[in-house]
């Protein structure tokens, strides 16, 4: 793991700072609907949302079109493309699968021993059978929080992040209360009360006092994690197809595998971010790696 006490923050500021700096506009709150594309010619239709809840829908016009959503909204068709996209851009798309990640967190109001079982990283193995495949099996705490806050964080992929993702804010407490509470408490744990807050409420020290997970798997916008490749992908076709740009025109049958899209003017449609990066697909640096090889193309296309 790279620990970074700035977190990622410190790579937005600055791409923000550029941004702004060039005399662009970053836009929250705005939904993108319809993408209509021709050479040298897009159109983008979103509907913007106001801080007070109010809606109006917007026409954004440009010489060409970066999209970087995510493999999991571009595969639900969320956005509609005008013209749609060819079959074989998506059958490239279809080729590889968007992962379900999640993160669990939770703040524990003491320390579970006076000792040093307390470690800054917690692996269990479960063993009960009724237990779902991958139960909450790694946390991490968070040195940097609040020496009174002992803040954990767990991993969860594949079908125990969809199901956690689904839990109340309770439920997860409940079965973060039995695992920790099973791990350090000892036979008796659960007979073990402290006063909680001084409300005169007795609750096991190993009760959660607050919990979070992330929505990634069921956010619209997300649709899913970040992406994977499965077996046996692109193997009837080339890796070159997804991140091929468009240009309106193109055959929906087949792909031009003799066309470099880097040395073709007319491209106006271009795909970016993580999944299209052929190296390091599903990290950050595979979104920045996909950004700067099109905003080359884009450049050299001007």
């Amino acid at each position: 793991f790279v620990e970074d006490p700035r977190g990622f923050n410190c790579i937005l500021s600055v791409m923000v700072r550029d941004i702004e700096a060039a005399g662009g506009r970053i836009l929250l709150n705005t939904a993108v609907e319809t993408i209509q594309y021709s050479p040298g010619d897009v159109k983008v239709t979103a509907t913007d949302t106001s801080e007070t809840g109010r809606t109006q829908t917007s026409v954004y016009k440009a010489d060409a079109v970066v999209s970087t959503v995510s493999l999991g909204v571009l595969q639900s068709d969320a956005i509609e493309f005008i013209p749609p996209l060819p079959s074989w851009k998506k059958e490239a798309l279809n080729q590889i699968q968007q992962f379900n990640f999640s993160k669990v967190y939770v703040r524990f109001a003491t320390k579970f021993r006076t000792d040093d079982t307390c470690r800054d990283q917690i692996v269990f193995i479960c063993k009960d059978a009724s237990k779902p495949r991958g139960y909450y099996p790694l946390w991490m705490r968070y040195k940097s929080a609040p020496q009174d806050h002992y803040l954990y964080m767990c991993y969860l992929g594949g079908a125990e992040a969809r199901r956690v993702e689904a839990l109340t804010e309770e439920k997860i407490k409940d079965e973060v209360e039995e695992l920790f509470g099973n791990a350090f408490g000892g036979d008796d744990w659960r007979n073990v009360r402290t006063e909680e807050h001084g409300s005169g409420v007795g609750r096991s020290k190993y009760r959660p006092v607050a919990a979070a997970v992330t929505d990634w798997t069921s956010n619209p916008y997300f649709m899913g994690s970040y992406s994977c490749f499965p077996k046996g992908a692109f193997a009837t076709m080339p890796e070159s197809y997804l991140t091929r740009g468009l240009t309106g025109n193109d055959a929906d049958s087949i792909a031009d595998e003799g066309k470099d899209e880097s040395q073709g003017n007319e491209t106006t449609l271009y795909f970016a971010g993580e999944a299209f990066d052929d190296l390091y697909n599903g990290w950050v640096q595979g979104g920045y790696r996909s950004g700067e090889r099109v905003a080359k193309q884009i450049l050299a296309n001007l």
